[in-house]
């Protein structure tokens, strides 16, 4: 497959891929986080280039820039999932969940119940403030770890938001159990 190249004149052996349908900020595009991608919305229509995400949350980013390691991406993801079903932050629920009459499957109010004692259990393992406020702020809400203390109205400097946050994940980490790092140990 051909490399694609977006904005600029293209090298020898590269194909030239305009963006022709953008509905997005020009902010996004930034830090790299948006690609073209060449589709067909319907038969008889012609190609259309459009812009697609590459990063859907700060810790895909922070992944990308390697700022977290796989360890601690695992256990902010994780986290992230157990934050948004006890807070009730997500848009959808599975429709078979909401119709299902199953006797012996905990309820949903049970399951968030459960999901809100492990969030609380993990928090609890937090050895400050900023350590709560990072792995909230960033893995609940989707912040930044700099802007999620600024919300919180923390200050911090430099990459001392970062180190606070990876400390936050790492503690999320050993909570569930996740094998440490080589470079870790």
């Amino acid at each position: 497959m051909m490399a694609r190249n977006v904005g600029r004149p293209p090298k020898k052996g590269q194909e030239f891929l305009a963006i022709t349908k953008d509905f997005g900020t020009p902010e996004r595009k930034h830090h790299g986080g948006v690609q073209p991608v060449a589709i067909k919305p319907k038969a008889g229509k012609d190609v259309e280039v459009v812009a697609r995400v590459n990063y859907e949350h700060p810790l895909d980013i922070y992944r990308k820039r390697a700022q977290v390691n796989e360890r601690e991406f695992a256990a902010g993801i994780r986290f992230r999932g157990l934050y948004e079903f006890a807070v009730g932050t997500q848009v959808t629920a599975a429709y078979k969940d909401l119709i299902s009459g199953e006797r012996g499957a905990p309820s949903d109010g049970e399951s968030r119940a459960l999901a809100h004692s492990v969030v609380n259990q993990i928090l609890e393992r937090m050895e400050t403030a900023k350590q709560r406020a990072a792995i909230i702020g960033v893995c609940g809400h989707g912040d930044f770890a700099g802007v999620a203390f600024e919300k919180e109205g923390i200050r911090v400097s430099g990459g001392h938001a970062l180190s606070e946050l990876r400390g936050a994940l790492n503690k999320a980490a050993d909570y569930w159990g996740l094998p440490k790092e080589r470079n870790d140990e």
